[in-house]
């Protein structure tokens, strides 16, 4: 077991005068392997990103815990879950955050240098080839596509060798070419023992995953 889940749960209050409760992420246990490749599917607003978010160190949940191996996630400071996200998590958000007044590969590098990492210029190349970005890198982020942005964002997520991809809609803005791309590389990742766990609409992808499981109203359930 690389990553577990421990009966998560997270409520928000609704603004205004009434002040409800929603159920966003009903109580859940899930966990995931070395080498995986898992896909959560379902409508928006059903809870997938709240939960990809937990999974990955970003929200916490109001009971239940998150374990990376043995380690709780949770009972970590801010610092120390930070510099967990950075080293052995590979984050990419639905909407990219990507800094556009930077350069891409200066955008990729952030990541590595952020707690005193070694100069990854090359390898940052290599991961641009690898998304089909090839000649890219001194462009300013704000001079790409949507599309590039997306392959940018992954690029990034992965200067790192991360142990684990979180990837939230990563065919989002992606035609069927590069969609191959990436999903073809998310498999390699996993054939190498990376886990890889994207939320997607696109049932295209799901041929890629090792399992698949439908989030509906805050219930995570395994599709067979």
């Amino acid at each position: 077991m690389l990553l577990k889940a421990d009966k998560i749960k997270k409520n928000y209050t609704r603004k205004g005068n009434s002040g409800d409760e929603l159920d966003v992420l009903k109580e859940t246990s899930f966990e995931v392997d070395e080498g995986s490749f898992t896909a959560i599917v379902g409508r928006s607003g059903g809870g997938k990103s709240t939960f990809m978010s937990i999974l990955s160190g970003l929200l916490k949940p109001d009971s239940g815990k998150v374990f990376y191996k043995d380690l709780d996630i949770y009972s970590l400071n801010d610092v120390k879950l930070s510099k967990l996200r950075n080293e052995d998590f590979g984050i990419v958000p639905q909407d990219h955050l990507i800094l556009k007044s930077l350069t891409v590969v200066e955008n990729i590098l952030i990541a590595r240098e952020m707690y005193g990492g070694e100069n990854g210029e090359d390898e940052a190349e290599e991961l641009l080839t690898k998304v089909g970005l090839l000649g890219y890198g001194d462009y300013k982020a704000e001079e790409l596509s949507g599309g590039e942005q997306r392959r940018l964002a992954i690029a990034r997520a992965l200067i790192n060798h991360p142990k684990i991809i979180f990837a939230d809609e990563p065919s989002g803005d992606l035609d069927d070419r590069n969609t191959k791309i990436i999903m073809e590389l998310f498999k390699e990742l996993a054939s190498k023992g990376t886990a890889v766990i994207i939320v997607t609409h696109d049932r295209d992808v799901l041929e890629y995953a090792d399992s698949v499981y439908r989030m509906d109203y805050g219930v995570l359930t395994k599709q067979e």
